[in-house]
């Protein structure tokens, strides 16, 4: 009899236990394939974030060396256009300045240097039509003997045809970059 009471009270047990026990394997099994699929989930978000970060960081660092390139670009412009004014106004002076020997040639030829010095390094960052508008108008100049102001007023034209021509090419050189 006492095998018989422990049969019952086992099936009993069982019964009872049986729905609770399956209601919560259940619910174990669910968390831990919810589990593994935050893990491979999260896994995956990890590899999508590093690739986005490794994305941003080639787009920000091209973009600053573009940006680089730009200020360079436009710096040297403006050191260009600065210099080709300061030569300009020299010439528009020199006229009446070589009459009185205030000025010599060697003042020009210094302003000229500079600005030669200056297109040189349109070679890297500007436009190369820059250096070949500046080749050829010193390609052109002809330094007579003694200079006069005929000569002077010639030169003058022909330097604010330059700037406009380096400005021109400037303009549409830094849009386009």
């Amino acid at each position: 009899m006492y095998m018989i009471g422990v049969v019952v009270l086992n099936n009993l047990f069982l019964w009872i236990w049986k729905p609770w026990a399956q209601a919560y394997t259940g619910e174990k099994g669910k968390n831990l394939a919810r589990k593994e699929d935050l893990e491979k989930i999260l896994t995956e978000v990890k590899a999508v974030t590093a690739t986005t970060e490794a994305i941003k960081a080639d787009v920000s660092g091209a973009l600053w060396v573009r940006q680089i390139h730009w200020n360079q670009k436009r710096d040297l412009y403006f050191e260009v256009m600065k210099l080709i004014a300061e030569l300009a106004e020299a010439y528009h002076r020199a006229g009446a300045e070589l009459e009185s020997g205030s000025m010599s040639t060697e003042d020009l030829h210094g302003l000229h240097y500079r600005l030669d010095c200056i297109f040189r390094l349109t070679d890297l960052f500007a436009d190369e039509k820059c250096f070949a508008v500046w080749k050829e108008y010193e390609n052109s100049r002809n330094i007579p003997p003694s200079p006069n102001p005929e000569w002077t007023r010639r030169e003058w034209f022909a330097l604010l045809d330059v700037e406009r021509h380096i400005a021109a090419l400037a303009k549409d050189d830094l849009k386009r970059s």
